[in-house]
């Protein structure tokens, strides 16, 4: 999944976009 995401930049930056509405979440 991880390895998937490193050459994927669409999949990156939705990952990346779902962190940060966790921290928002969480904060």
């Amino acid at each position: 999944m991880v390895v998937n995401l490193s050459w994927d930049p669409i999949s990156k930056r939705n990952a990346t976009a779902n962190l940060l509405c966790s921290f928002n979440f969480a904060f």
